[in-house]
């Protein structure tokens, strides 16, 4: 091979991993991927921080009782937010 075929040949491998690479990026900056990289990360903070106040507990009870307390509301929040529409749902006044 001559070396102008070396680097057309070269040319076409640069090419062909550099349409890899973009089909790569376009899958990765689709709404439905985005969200899950974020929920992935929130989990993640979630926990470092489950672990900072789980290590605190003793020294600064009362923070600890609060940031469990904020983290399991957040879990069980659709729950809490159907009681807590329910009971202060207006009642239907029959004539």
């Amino acid at each position: 091979m001559s070396e102008l075929d070396d680097r057309k040949a070269d040319a076409e491998a640069s090419k062909s991993r550099l349409m890899l690479r973009i089909d790569e990026l376009r899958g990765r900056v689709q709404p439905a991927s985005l969200m899950t990289d974020v929920k992935t990360a929130a989990r993640k903070h979630a926990v470092e921080a489950a672990t900072a106040v789980v290590s605190q507990r003793k020294a600064r009870p009362v923070i600890a009782l609060g940031a469990i307390s904020a983290g399991l509301a957040y879990l069980f929040r659709k729950p809490l937010l159907n009681a807590l529409a329910k009971r202060f749902k207006p009642e239907k006044i029959d004539d």
